[in-house]
């Protein structure tokens, strides 16, 4: 399954986590065979629940392979709230 069949049955916050988690722990444990693009947006979608408990499945994810490690974004591992916190501060006239 790909990125865009997997978004087709799940969309963008599923209600249903335990398939996300699921399928990021077998594509992380295909090491550098996995597909990168499926695990961002597995990612994504874990971000956007917003439970730090996820942070060190997407740590584990993101680490995988050198193509995870490109394209899941940093920020995804700080939480939803931190992030906001990160993008507002630096959108600030303060530090313009």
């Amino acid at each position: 399954m790909d990125e865009d069949e997997w978004y087709r049955r799940h969309g963008l916050r599923p209600a249903d986590l335990g398939p996300v988690r699921a399928l990021l722990r077998e594509q992380t444990a295909l090491g550098a065979h996995n597909d990168s693009a499926l695990i961002h947006l597995a990612c994504v979608q874990l971000f956007l629940h917003g439970d730090l408990a996820d942070v060190p499945l997407i740590w584990r994810a993101k680490h995988s392979s050198f193509d995870a490690a490109c394209s899941v974004e940093w920020q995804l591992l700080c939480g939803d709230e931190q992030s906001r916190w990160y993008a507002e501060y630096y959108e600030s006239e303060e530090v313009s």
